[in-house]
């Protein structure tokens, strides 16, 4: 707390002429409300993910998919990882040689 105080009483005396603020209203928003505006930001960043693709992209990717999958539906598409996946679950189950 006292460091606190150090740092404000020192942001005061190097910037004296800082600029009125004006009125401002102070938005105090409940717990539920910050939840969900942080799940909706995290949809904006993962395209509307649901839990259980999030879920298999991270399994997924802790087993060492390359490249990472980062989009599931589009990242799978040509089967590669999955591939990989099969092999690193079972090792020596694909043949590398017929993988195109």
């Amino acid at each position: 707390q006292k460091l606190n105080l150090a740092f404000v009483a020192n942001l005061f005396n190097m910037y004296p002429a800082m600029d009125d603020a004006g009125e401002f209203e102070i938005i105090e928003e409940t717990r539920e409300e910050k939840i969900h505006d942080y799940l909706d930001d995290l949809d904006e960043v993962f395209g509307k993910e649901g839990r259980e693709e999030r879920a298999m992209r991270n399994w997924m990717n802790s087993l060492g998919a390359t490249p990472r999958v980062k989009y599931i539906y589009e990242d799978l598409k040509d089967g590669l990882a999955i591939i990989q996946l099969f092999d690193k679950i079972q090792n020596g189950c694909v043949n590398w040689k017929q993988v195109n």
